[in-house]
């Protein structure tokens, strides 16, 4: 089970009644990766309970775009996390091809302020991406278009949808992507 890895925000109450012995629940099954949230709200629990239970964090779900991003990066590093995904933009801001232009200009920013600690920056969609379009096309497209030019797109079919943006790791830490950019 090794290459499994918990999104410990779905177990969010159960932490919240005993972190340490839901951390030690997921070691006992067998889990080796967990992905936190609330950094860097949790970040001291998740220092020792990581540590305690054998468990690493190769990626986390923060709000990047609303905290301290050299907090976050910082924190990133010391609990060996490489990705940081964005979990979230409000459905309201990918309306409007402006809109959407500003989001991917502020992922890229922080792409980039995320690098020079070795982490990579990474965007969770939603189904409200997909529905809204642009001209014809879906806002997500719209907004790999809109990324850094040093970022790594490719369009591939997914099975789900063809031509769907798919992300590709890049030399620049730069990897917003469809998924989780794992």
């Amino acid at each position: 089970m090794s290459e499994l890895s918990v999104q410990l925000y779905t177990l969010r109450k159960a932490l919240e009644q005993d972190f340490d012995g839901t951390l030690e629940k997921l070691a006992g099954f067998g889990f080796t990766q967990v992905e936190p949230f609330q950094l860097p709200a949790l970040g001291d629990r998740l220092r020792t309970g990581l540590r305690q239970n054998g468990l690493t964090a190769p990626t986390t779900h923060v709000g990047l775009l609303d905290g301290n991003q050299d907090e976050i990066c910082e924190l990133a590093v010391e609990l060996g996390i490489k990705t940081i995904i964005q979990p979230y933009v409000d459905p309201e801001r990918w309306q409007a091809e402006a809109d959407i232009s500003q989001i991917a200009a502020e992922l890229s920013d922080a792409a980039r302020r995320a690098a020079p600690y070795g982490v990579r920056v990474g965007y969770h969609n939603h189904h409200f991406e997909l529905e809204s379009k642009i001209s014809g096309v879906h806002a997500l497209e719209v907004f790999a278009d809109r990324l850094a030019p040093e970022s790594s797109w490719r369009s591939t079919p997914t099975g789900r949808m063809p031509g769907v943006p798919m992300c590709r790791p890049c030399s620049t830490a730069l990897a917003i992507g469809w998924s989780h950019c794992i």
